[in-house]
């Protein structure tokens, strides 16, 4: 069973993490998309999903989009892709 008072715990540390500890998310600020792409990768990491990176080229440097799998078999009959952007303005 699913413990609301820890999932809502969890969440508002994310969402602390994401708005104060790292701060603004932009392009202006690409040392901040890196040190969130970091963060969302350990997190899955430390969950033990499988996680990777998918770099590519914006403007001058380098962003990822960070991805990790759940599977609850070997072959499953559906997929469902769910995407949020970790970028913010400021």
């Amino acid at each position: 069973m699913i413990d609301i008072e820890k999932t809502v715990e969890r969440l508002q540390d994310h969402l602390k993490t994401l708005t104060k500890t790292i701060g603004e998310r932009s392009v202006s600020l690409p040392e901040n998309l890196k040190r969130t792409e970091e963060y969302i990768e350990t997190f899955y990491q430390d969950i033990g999903l499988p996680v990777h990176c998918e770099p590519y080229q914006y403007r001058n440097f380098t962003v990822a989009n960070v991805v990790a799998e759940i599977s609850f078999c070997e072959n499953p009959t559906k997929r469902f892709i769910l995407g949020a952007h970790y970028d913010s303005v400021a």
